[in-house]
């Protein structure tokens, strides 16, 4: 599993859901401002995405790059609501379990700036139940296996700084 293969996975749902999205070349040459996005049911997600694999650990915020941080927080302070700036940490466990938390980057662009530098294991965790999208495997008619997860979870249990807060009391 490569993050790639988590893009691939994330962005197909906006098409099989009657939405679109655009996953952002990697050969580009040009630094890309987040890794792609997705359109549906009235609300347009930049989303910048990130694989941790073999392991549930915490997310370091250094796994951002400062002109995804940059690009991002610039979407969150001159779009409209209904445009969400995202970033989406997918935990690929093999044969136990894949899926990710969905982060507005408000609740990053937040915690930075009381100093924090990740989102501990331990906050993890007691995210999981509420707000942790699982992707399921599933067999097509061909025989193929694909991955799957029901957008509408991207609303329902999208990380603000909100519910962080509140889930932290």
């Amino acid at each position: 599993m490569l993050e790639k293969d988590f893009n691939r996975d994330l962005f197909r749902q906006f098409k099989i859901y009657g939405g679109c999205s655009h996953k952002i070349s990697d050969e580009s040459r040009d630094q890309k401002p987040f890794d792609g996005f997705g359109v549906i049911n009235g609300k347009a997600y930049f989303i910048e995405s990130k694989l941790i694999k073999d392991n549930f650990t915490s997310f370091n915020f250094n796994k951002l790059e400062d002109h995804q941080k940059r690009n991002l927080k610039s979407i969150s302070i001159h779009a409209p609501p209904n445009v969400i700036p995202a970033v989406a940490v997918s935990y690929w466990l093999p044969r136990k379990f894949y899926g990710f938390f969905f982060f507005h980057y408000d609740i990053i662009d937040y915690l930075i700036s009381i100093d924090k530098n990740s989102i501990k294991k331990k906050e993890l965790l007691q995210l999981k139940e509420d707000f942790f999208i699982n992707i399921r495997r599933t067999k097509n008619e061909k025989g193929k296996y694909t991955y799957e997860y029901d957008i509408k979870e991207l609303e329902t249990k999208i990380i603000t700084t909100k519910n962080f807060i509140q889930f932290q009391n």
